[in-house]
């Protein structure tokens, strides 16, 4: 499978996201956190955060609704920015962990939903690249919200593309349930949610050792598994995680990447990673996966290292009728985003 197609693009052609000329799909809903909401035509100004949202679903295997997880999440974050004005800006300790934080105030905007082609995946493809890399001008942070994981290869493509026209590298750590390494899919083609990493791995001078895997629990091709291995790519599996811990866990794979990719890290977070009872909205029914707890530890581990980009994807909210995973998703953003952690302050 060839992806040529994305660096035959010159430098300025990268910037065409104007030309995808129909609407999105969905409605985005609030800004996340009750964020400025803009779109990309709007004036080019630099945020801490910017926030998009992908809302393509069309090769779910099992339960198309993941188009619906972004609005879902925005809606579930106005609880914690309510929290957060009322308590403005103070000391906190977390008892889950130990840790002290403080509240921290961070200029984010939402620009709602970027452009779905729901019958052609290639269309999507072509149409998330382009707009992505000009969401990357927006914010020093990009948090995209899917959607299936399809979208994770045209946004980690964007925002490599342009880490590399500065001169820097990027490297891509998947947190999930699996390894989204298919080649094919006899229905979808070569972009489908399970091919995302594999495509990820064949962009022109990206090598498996800028590649992490963490989460990993599911029943898999043991030959796809012994190259993965052999090729230098970092896994932390599920068996892993039980013995060192998820945050241990979670840094070796950082530091494993940053090793190959200095510059910065995309982080993509498949919420199946999750036990299916604490996360039940998602397509992929999840025996054996992380808890909840261990999901949230990813917001302090993740504040320790130089993270450019984080998609979070395969929320379905119809397969959950009391709203928690969509609530969890926004709990892991308010630590990530907008709480500071310093250190331990008690053992």
């Amino acid at each position: 499978m060839s992806t040529n197609w994305l660096y035959s693009l010159n430098r300025n052609s990268w910037r065409s996201w104007h030309t995808y000329a129909l609407p999105p799909w969905c409605t985005s809903g609030p800004g996340l956190f009750g964020a400025k909401s803009l779109t990309l035509a709007d004036e080019d100004e630099d945020f801490d955060v910017a926030v998009c949202s992908v809302c393509f679903d069309s090769t779910a295997s099992t339960h198309i609704g993941a188009r619906d997880g972004p609005l879902s999440i925005r809606r579930a974050s106005l609880g914690f920015s309510t929290q957060l004005s009322s308590r403005k800006l103070t000391e906190l300790t977390n008892l889950r962990t130990g840790l002290l934080g403080a509240t921290h105030s961070r200029s984010i905007a939402d620009f709602g939903d970027l452009r779905v082609f729901p019958s052609s995946p290639q269309r999507q493809v072509e149409a998330t690249a382009a707009e992505v890399f000009e969401m990357v001008h927006r914010g020093r942070l990009l948090i995209i919200l899917g959607g299936e994981h399809t979208i994770s290869f045209p946004c980690f493509a964007a925002v490599r593309e342009a880490m590399r026209q500065a001169g820097k590298s990027l490297g891509y750590v998947q947190i999930d349930h699996h390894f989204d390494f298919g080649e094919h899919s006899i229905l979808h083609g070569a972009y489908y949610h399970g091919s995302n990493a594999r495509r990820i791995s064949e962009l022109p001078d990206m090598r498996l050792d800028q590649i992490g895997f963490i989460g990993q629990g599911d029943i898999t091709d043991s030959r796809q598994l012994a190259m993965l291995n052999k090729s230098g790519c970092t896994i932390r599996h599920r068996r892993h995680i039980r013995e060192v811990g998820y945050a241990t866990a979670l840094r070796q794979t950082l530091d494993a990447v940053r090793a190959t990719a200095s510059d910065g890290v995309y982080v993509s977070i498949d919420i199946d990673v999750c036990d299916n009872s604490a996360a039940p909205g998602t397509g992929h029914v999840t025996i054996g996966g992380i808890t909840a707890d261990e999901l949230l530890m990813t917001a302090m581990v993740l504040q320790e290292y130089p993270v450019r980009a984080v998609d979070i994807v395969e929320v379905n909210p119809h397969r959950d009728d009391i709203g928690r995973t969509s609530a969890i998703v926004a709990r892991l953003l308010y630590e990530m985003l907008l709480i500071d952690w310093a250190g331990p302050s008690f053992e």
